[in-house]
């Protein structure tokens, strides 16, 4: 895999620590979940690739409906 940034939710613990350990050692950068750098993160993404047609969150707080519809608190 060629070095990429890899935001990773949820790394402190369990699945999430163990994405970000494999994308770390597969050479991603990995990124901890901040608001700032999320939002920089998608705009880089969407400049270098023309779109942002996926990103997977796996922090461990369930609230439930469309993503676009929650606060960033949420």
């Amino acid at each position: 895999m060629s070095t990429s940034g890899a935001p990773v939710t949820g790394a402190g613990a369990g699945l999430g620590r163990e994405i970000a350990l494999r994308l770390g050692a597969m050479g991603c950068t990995v990124h901890v979940r901040d608001a700032q750098v999320a939002q920089e993160m998608a705009d880089r993404t969407v400049q270098q690739a023309g779109s942002l047609e996926l990103w997977v969150n796996n922090s461990g707080v369930l609230v439930t409906g469309p993503m676009w519809e929650q606060s960033a608190q949420q």
